[in-house]
């Protein structure tokens, strides 16, 4: 690599992204130009007269620009600042430009009826625009890059009024007429100046794209706490689309535009609300303060309300809010639906002569767990040993397993309005040859009658 090709800074500031700093570095690449190699096929230079004359005058004009340069436009005078800075680096330019124009050209004349014809010209265009080198940001386009997208369009455009007119036996003339314009469109977004180039991939852009989707889905539910690592810890800047480019010999992996990353957004969101829900957590008896879960609800769909209101003007844009507006709406509807069917079940367990129940079980366990007097054949708590459990009092095992861990370690939980019935229900029924294990939860009966 040329010693001068080198990346230039211009200040480094802090900045932060979901809780973490990071620094950004301000400037750019300083790289010099490169020629290109042509390809071989059957319209080349050698055959082709009118081309050769294109090219002697291509050549010609790009002289006379290259006379005025750098002091052809302000952005380019800058250059002069720059230490690194040689006029000479430069000489050969107009010649490798012109060849450029006209390989190019060429080169999609002689592809244009391949099975991969799109992808190969692709790579041939990147390569070329790669060999144009690089400016840092201030300083300009790199020299001629729009007059070589102007002169190849140009030229494609005029591939019909050429005296051998382009056929193929492999495609219609209509096909190449399509193909002759998606080419064109692969040249266009580079002849805009580099003050209205498409900000689309801006870096800054995505990450705060991403930082609102983040702050605003709900990771502090018990539905999707233990998301909100994972999701904290990617970086939306890439698809996880790669490319290999033929000429350039390179791996590039595609950068997201804000679009497509709200599209990925979108799709994330409607994922993990389609699989984690109150149904869900319901079933595997998840949800125990049921009075807690629909004021969670409640403050998250008013927290979304707020964000839409403060994006108003990009309302269209933000579809995940609509999403999870709808996700809560249905969560709330079910957790009231719900609501009463739990109280009347709570009211008939403590009548019902089904008892013990899993709670009831789980209580149990935990004050012999804590006082030492759980006599199992398994070691407790491995599987085996809440499979015994379960076989003693013929209920299911996972059932009672969760219940006691939702009340083992978490003494609020445990000491919960509505809880003491199940306490009452060991203390009277259960822990009577358990001196020890009756005595705490006879202690913790009057702490959880408090709370009633």
């Amino acid at each position: 690599m040329n010693k001068k090709n080198r990346f230039l800074v211009d200040e480094i500031k802090e900045y932060s992204f979901l809780d973490s700093k990071f620094l950004e570095v301000k400037g750019g690449f300083y790289h010099l130009p490169f020629k290109i190699q042509k390809t071989d096929g059957k319209h080349n230079l050698k055959v082709c007269k009118d081309c050769r004359q294109i090219h002697s005058k291509l050549e010609q004009e790009l002289n006379i620009e290259f006379e005025k340069f750098p002091n052809c436009c302000k952005h380019h005078a800058k250059l002069k600042t720059l230490e690194i800075f040689d006029k000479s680096d430069f000489s050969e330019v107009p010649k490798m430009i012109s060849d450029k124009i006209m390989f190019t050209y060429l080169h999609i004349i002689n592809t244009l009826d391949k099975e991969d014809w799109y992808e190969d010209i692709s790579d041939y265009i990147a390569y070329n625009f790669k060999s144009f080198g690089n400016f840092p940001f201030g300083y300009g386009e790199p020299f001629q890059k729009a007059f070589y997208c102007d002169k190849v369009i140009g030229l494609v455009e005029n591939i019909e009024n050429i005296e051998n007119k382009i056929s193929s036996e492999k495609i219609s003339n209509i096909d190449i007429k399509i193909r002759i314009n998606k080419v064109i469109n692969l040249l266009k977004p580079i002849t805009l100046s580099e003050s209205s180039l498409n900000t689309d991939r801006d870096f800054h852009l995505l990450l705060s794209t991403y930082e609102d989707w983040f702050k605003i889905f709900p990771f502090e539910l018990p539905y999707f706490s233990h998301l909100k690592v994972k999701f904290k810890k990617i970086l939306p800047i890439f698809t996880g689309k790669t490319r290999i480019n033929r000429y350039l010999n390179t791996i590039g992996r595609e950068v997201h535009t804000k679009e497509s990353l709200m599209v990925v957004l979108l799709q994330i969101t409607k994922n993990i609300i389609s699989s984690i829900n109150g149904l869900k957590l319901f079933n595997d008896g998840l949800i125990s303060d049921i009075e807690k879960h629909q004021l969670d609800l409640i403050l998250y769909n008013r927290k979304l309300e707020l964000f839409e209101l403060t994006k108003m003007d990009n309302n269209n844009k933000f579809q995940y809010v609509k999403i999870l507006k709808r996700w809560f709406k249905g969560e709330k509807k079910f957790i009231t639906d719900i609501t009463s069917y739990i109280d009347k079940v709570d009211v008939n367990v403590k009548n019902s002569s089904l008892r013990p129940n899993r709670t009831d079980i789980a209580y149990f366990v935990h004050y012999l767990k804590e006082t030492k007097e759980l006599k199992l054949k398994s070691t407790f708590p491995s599987d085996k040993a809440w499979i015994e459990i379960g076989a003693l009092y013929n209920k299911s095992s996972k059932n009672i397993q969760k219940a006691f861990i939702a009340i083992n370690s978490n003494r609020v939980e445990r000491l919960k309005k509505r809880k003491d019935n199940n306490i009452k229900y060991v203390i009277e029924n259960m822990l009577k040859e358990h001196p020890e294990a009756l005595k705490l939860a006879k202690d913790e009966l009057k702490l959880a009658e408090l709370n009633s």
